[in-house]
């Protein structure tokens, strides 16, 4: 099996050329929003994922977890 080369493993890393980025935030959303959310970042998502002009492969990961107040 291949895997893909990390990104730590290239010759030249340069997280701003390779648009490397982690955002994070705390939203306070009922269940009823939270899935509202998650519904249009699934439609934005199928949105781009039928493109296919060429461009560089790119990992989206989204993890959701409630907050331990």
């Amino acid at each position: 099996m291949r895997f893909p080369q990390l990104l730590c493993e290239k010759d030249a890393v340069n997280p701003k050329d390779d648009r490397l980025s982690l955002r994070t935030c705390i939203l306070r959303l009922s269940d009823s929003r939270y899935d509202e959310l998650m519904d249009e970042i699934g439609t934005i998502i199928e949105k781009y994922q039928m493109m296919n002009e060429g461009g560089k492969e790119r990992n989206l990961s989204i993890i959701s977890a409630l907050v331990d107040v």
